[in-house]
């Protein structure tokens, strides 16, 4: 691709997860994709929680987001396709101290990842330099602009989730708890 594709070309978001509210509220999400020209979102759900609340979410509205059911390695290819992971929920209890499974599995891809404030995930890739922090729908637009204009700034991001990312796959913690466990037992 050429260098002026590539700085016209839109970065290629990917949600992988549930979408019932109200834990899994991605109304903002959608809201900040709706509202930018330079991201497309790939949501990947479960179809049965997809077809309770697809009206909520009012899609037809938005023609940057693409819903897709798989799962498994359906996910593959899909995750291959993308620049980005984002993590973007309205924020509750809850997200303060949950670390959803496809945050590791999306660095297990390579992928850097923009998420929500206050949450344990924002403080996860705050803590690793893995990607970026967003409040509200202004400074999300403002990141993808800015990411625009820095590509640099991605590849920059997708270095250091390569540098990490063998220290979060499961076998990793495991051995993490395995080792906790071993000097627990040994007091």
């Amino acid at each position: 691709m050429n260098d002026n594709k590539q700085l016209t070309r839109k970065f290629k978001l990917l949600y992988v997860g549930g979408v019932l509210p109200p834990l899994y509220d991605l109304r903002p999400m959608m809201q900040m994709i709706k509202n930018t020209n330079s991201a497309s979102l790939t949501l990947v759900c479960r179809q049965q929680e997809w077809l309770q609340v697809k009206d909520d979410y009012k899609i037809n509205e938005l023609n940057n987001i693409e819903i897709i059911h798989a799962s498994g390695q359906e996910l593959d290819f899909i995750y291959a396709g993308v620049d980005i992971f984002v993590i973007l929920w309205r924020s509750n209890p809850y997200l303060g101290f949950a670390m959803p499974v496809k945050l590791f599995e999306a660095l297990g891809y390579g992928l850097p990842i923009i998420t929500s404030a206050g949450t344990a995930v924002a403080r996860f890739v705050q803590e690793n330099n893995v990607g970026w922090i967003i409040s509200n729908s202004d400074e999300f637009s403002q990141l993808i602009s800015y990411l625009q204009n820095n590509r640099n700034e991605l590849i920059a991001a997708k270095q250091r989730v390569q540098q990490i990312r063998h220290q979060h796959t499961w076998c990793a913690r495991a051995e993490t708890v395995a080792k906790a466990l071993t000097q627990r037992g040994n007091q």
